[in-house]
């Protein structure tokens, strides 16, 4: 019996043993449970966020480019947010004035919009990233600043160009301070937390039918699986961003070398990658004025500054770099970030813009120059034509007079350039055939080729090219063109003439075998009243450029000595619903053959 007893009461503690044991674990694997859940959902949400700041750092990047990035351009705006939201985590995207209104989306019915969150100031005033998640969505809400320059400046620039075009510049965003709201779906982190709790109860299952030793190394690789698994991602992730950034990302040791770079900052600097990395940063960049010492030692961050680049084959570039330091948890300086931004498209705007300043003051100088010399010659041919009828017998006077009224009409014909120059007609597009009014200017030319015994080639025959257009303005400049190539070859040569149809344009080069233009000379060709001509007024291919500028075209000058010039002109194509099914282009009629010097 106390055997029997003993046994009942040695199954009765192993019992509790057993049952307490097993509570006991079950207590520690739904603890151990719940923390991998919350860690696991810290870590999505983490891994949203980041997605999503970078994300936003990689917009704000795009819509720096070009003159857009100076003032802010909706369109190019809305295009790069459409593309972005193309991911299908992504719910939707939203640029945020500081009065509330969304100004951009990728969602139609938002646009215009007030958005109540009182977060949104605090934003706008502090900066940071302000992440919040309900309702099956992740938001971001953080500042926003497209343009490479600070509010203020693109003001500025706006109203600069409202003065300079007399009309307020199209498809731009206020100038003030914007925020974005990026919203992320979070189905996947949802469904990755399910697959995690699923995971959970079947470790716990493992755990108490393979005993503790078994609960502890499956819990521990699976935490190493799972940690592994993030870092990979992270770590794939990061490297497509970096690498498909717009602008060039270098990366350095506290010790100065160059550990990582993008491809975009191997391009710019012309050196690959085994060229950089492992080197100092120090004596790559020693011969600009971008120094890293203040970041490495102080952790000090260096506002974007322009510095030149040297490449291998002697020509300079401009460069915006900034330099940000790497922290670690501590707060200790890790090493540096290095971006660098190619400055040559925004010289070339800027240079662009002078040119257009420039070349308005001049324009009203000449208008108000031209109406001062008009009258006057007026009345000069009255009374040369006066004294010519007075002295029609006096053979001697008759030819002075003559001179006279010659050299009145010459400078009379100049006025009418400057009025022409100073005061352009708006074009009035129509559908016109480029090919024809190319073949008319051939043939109004034909008396000058023949006379310097020049030889004229061309493709012209069959060619067709419909374009919007004003024919008897794009007639003018072809006219100035061709008769500078004629001029160019003062004993004979060949002149030729190719029309093509590019993607997106028409494309025509007139080629001549002249003497060619000094290099010196190259920048100055379109500036009014320049000329190496011992005739002329030097308004041709000024009046050229400022037509085909104003057919939203292009005019470009290829040429070496004594080797020739080759003018090439671009007009744009119009979209093909532009145009009528079944209908050609109209051909014009206007037979002008005034030529522009």
């Amino acid at each position: 019996m106390r055997g029997l007893a003993y046994g009942r009461r040695h199954r009765r503690a192993v019992s509790a043993t057993f049952i307490g044991a097993v509570f006991t674990l079950l207590v520690i694997l739904c603890f151990y449970s719940y923390r991998q859940i919350e860690r696991e959902r810290e870590r999505m949400l983490a891994d949203l966020q980041l997605k999503g700041t970078t994300l936003i750092h990689s917009l704000e990047a795009g819509a720096r480019v070009g003159m857009v990035g100076m003032m802010g351009g909706r369109q190019q705006l809305q295009s790069l947010l459409e593309e972005a939201a193309r991911d299908p985590e992504i719910l939707g995207i939203e640029v945020i004035g500081e009065d509330g209104k969304i100004l951009v989306t990728t969602e139609p019915s938002l646009l215009g919009a007030i958005l109540h969150d009182p977060r949104l100031q605090y934003v706008l005033t502090q900066g940071g990233v302000l992440p919040s998640w309900e309702k099956g969505t992740f938001q971001l809400l953080a500042p926003f600043r497209p343009w490479t320059v600070d509010a203020e400046s693109a003001r500025r620039m706006q109203e600069m160009m409202e003065r300079m075009t007399g009309r307020a510049p199209a498809d731009l965003l206020p100038p003030m301070n914007l925020a974005l709201r990026l919203r992320l779906g979070t189905a996947r982190v949802e469904a990755a937390m399910r697959d995690e709790i699923g995971k959970a109860i079947l470790t716990a299952l493992i755990c108490f039918s393979g005993g503790a030793a078994a609960l502890y190394f499956i819990l521990l690789a699976q935490d190493y699986r799972s940690v592994r698994r993030a870092l990979q991602e992270m770590r794939t992730y990061t490297q497509h961003v970096v690498e498909s950034m717009a602008d060039g990302l270098l990366s350095v040791d506290v010790q100065g070398r160059i550990t990582t770079v993008n491809p975009q900052a191997c391009q710019l600097l012309a050196l690959s990658a085994p060229e950089l990395e492992g080197r100092s940063f120090a004596d790559i960049f020693s011969r600009t004025s971008l120094t890293l010492d203040p970041v490495l030692t102080r952790g000090l961050p260096l506002e974007e500054r322009e510095i030149t680049w040297a490449l291998p084959n002697g020509e300079a570039i401009p460069l915006a770099a900034s330099v940000t330091a790497l922290t670690g948890d501590q707060g200790e300086v890790q090493g540096a970030v290095v971006l660098l931004r190619d400055l040559r498209t925004v010289k070339a705007l800027q240079q662009r813009v002078e040119r257009t300043e420039r070349l308005a003051a001049l324009g009203r100088l000449a208008a108000g120059v031209a109406h001062e010399i008009r009258n006057p010659l007026g009345a000069i041919r009255g009374l040369v034509q006066y004294f010519q009828a007075t002295w029609k017998d006096d053979a001697e006077q008759r030819v002075y007079l003559e001179v006279i009224v010659r050299e009145v009409d010459r400078l009379n014909r100049v006025v009418s350039d400057l009025v022409e120059f100073a005061r352009p007609r708006e074009p009035q597009r129509e559908r016109h055939d480029l090919g024809e009014i190319v073949r008319h200017a051939a043939t109004l030319v034909q008396a000058d080729v023949r006379a310097k015994g020049i030889e004229i080639v061309h493709d012209l025959d069959a060619t067709q090219l419909p374009l919007l257009i004003d024919r008897d303005l794009v007639l003018q400049a072809l006219l100035n063109v061709l008769l500078n190539a004629i001029e160019a070859m003062e004993a004979g040569g060949r002149l030729t003439i190719h029309l093509a149809d590019r993607a997106g344009w028409a494309e025509l080069a007139v080629q001549d075998t002249g003497g060619g233009i000094p290099p010196e000379h190259l920048g100055r060709l379109f500036d009014p009243f320049f000329t190496t001509k011992q005739r002329g007024t030097g308004l041709g291919l000024a009046i050229a450029h400022s037509i085909i500028q104003a057919h939203d075209g292009e005019i470009v000058v290829d040429s070496a000595q004594g080797q020739g010039t080759t003018v090439t002109i671009r007009l744009p194509k119009p979209p093909s619903k532009a145009y009528v099914a079944g209908e050609g282009p109209d051909v014009g009629t206007s037979q002008s053959d005034s030529r522009g010097r």
